[in-house]
């Protein structure tokens, strides 16, 4: 499957039947907790990425999204994390990658909850 039918199906799945890649090929999703999940395909990838809300950021903070990624890097969900902002308008990415020819509407799901839980992981080990 493309990414495009991917995003959709994925989208319907969810109970929002808009959800596609629009003219940039791009999809974004606010959830009520603050975090983000969007989406953005390029030539080959489609790539899942989820944002939340990590405001001022301690040194703990990037030692765990390090150690997170470091100890996803092997398995299933090739993870990346990172960070945008400053101060109170930081947040932290985490980030996933697929073919975008051959990515499934499971695909997206299994890496949104990998995502958000490493996130929300990430943030409570900080804590």
């Amino acid at each position: 499957m493309n990414a495009w039918e991917a995003v959709s199906q994925f989208g319907r799945g969810l109970g929002l039947g808009d959800l596609s890649l629009d003219g940039n090929r791009q999809a974004h999703l606010a959830l009520e907790s603050g975090a983000s999940v969007s989406f953005t395909l390029t030539d080959e990838e489609l790539l899942v990425h989820v944002q939340h809300p990590a405001p001022h950021p301690c040194a703990a903070l990037w030692l765990q999204a390090l150690q997170r990624a470091q100890a996803r890097e092997s398995g299933p969900l090739r993870l990346q994390m990172g960070g945008r902002g400053q101060g109170a308008d930081f947040c932290l990415i985490a980030l996933t990658r697929f073919q975008a020819d051959a990515v499934t509407p499971e695909d997206l799901s299994r890496a949104c909850d990998g995502l958000l839980a490493s996130v929300q992981a990430t943030l409570s080990a900080a804590g």
